[in-house]
């Protein structure tokens, strides 16, 4: 498994944390790979993980240990390999897209997991609103 992370975000310090505390343990298995960035806006991804083909974004350091610990677990469970178009994103909230899925696809997934978190409809009046441009001063 393979992860590609800025500098400054804790992951490379996590996976390496948990590797000194089980040298044969899951994270053992966890290849960590440092990049800038990931498109260019302050929704893009920051964290690549494969063979997932999950993108996450608007990550903090206090979200890698939650991070590593779920990719722990999916290690110990076998279950290492691409996402498909109707599995539960990785983590809802930090979710930017899956490798392999259009942009409609990828939409549609995260709306029908949206709609089970919170119990509300996720209607054009949030997205609309969510990307307008600002108006000019």
């Amino acid at each position: 498994m393979s992860m590609f992370a800025p500098t400054g975000l804790g992951i490379a310090e996590e996976v390496e944390s948990l590797r000194r505390a089980d040298p044969t343990g899951p994270a053992a298995k966890i290849k960590v790979g440092e990049v800038g960035h990931v498109g260019g806006h302050k929704y893009a991804a920051n964290v690549l993980i494969f063979p997932h083909g999950e993108w996450l974004g608007s990550l903090k350091p206090e979200d890698a240990s939650p991070i590593i610990k779920l990719l722990c677990e999916d290690l110990k469970n076998g279950d290492v390999k691409p996402r498909g178009p109707a599995e539960e994103p990785f983590s809802l909230r930090h979710w930017r897209g899956r490798m392999g899925m259009t942009k409609e696809e990828q939409k549609h997934l995260w709306e029908s997991f949206a709609l089970k978190d919170s119990g509300h409809k996720i209607g054009p009046m949030l997205i609309t609103a969510t990307l307008s441009p600002r108006p000019r001063s």
